[in-house]
């Protein structure tokens, strides 16, 4: 786990949005331009095992993120599964959705290559396999990179 501290010039603050006729070039020059002061906490490779969640060390991140009031959210990086089950997605789901604080996730390789499903159950268990977020006036944004080998397809 790892907390990165996001921090801006004061400078005058305005409302942004973001909508269809911008685009994000022009969106994120104005968000340089923003005055926020967050942390969020990054959890990467969390490797959930449906067949085993009793020591789970993500278990025990979760917890203590969820008592640290700075945090103001939590972004799980890549292999959120060990194997890429559907009841490995669902465990983890509901693991972050007990931690009370706004989470966003980006699948790795072991949840999409090794899912049966090619990457499905990870969108229709998390809702999709990328997020934007605007926090405090900072743009986030996470893609899936995870390339499918065997429909030869990939993402950026």
């Amino acid at each position: 786990m790892v907390g990165v501290m996001a921090q801006e010039p004061p400078k005058k603050k305005k409302k942004l949005n973001i909508d269809e006729s911008e685009s994000l070039y022009d969106y994120t020059k104005q968000v340089i331009s923003s005055n926020a002061s967050f942390q969020f906490a990054i959890v990467a490779n969390p490797e959930i095992n449906a067949k085993d969640t009793v020591n789970c060390p993500f278990k025990q991140a979760l917890k203590e993120l969820q008592f640290r009031t700075d945090i103001a959210f939590i972004v799980v990086l890549g292999n959120i599964t060990a194997d890429g089950s559907t009841a490995s997605l669902e465990i983890a789901r509901d693991m972050l959705k007990k931690s009370e604080k706004q989470f966003y996730v980006v699948p790795g390789r072991k949840d999409i290559v090794l899912e049966n499903a090619g990457g499905t159950e990870f969108k229709r268990v998390f809702g999709d396999d990328c997020f934007r977020a605007n926090v405090n006036g900072v743009f986030f944004l996470g893609l899936n990179t995870t390339q499918l080998v065997a429909a030869e397809t990939g993402h950026f």
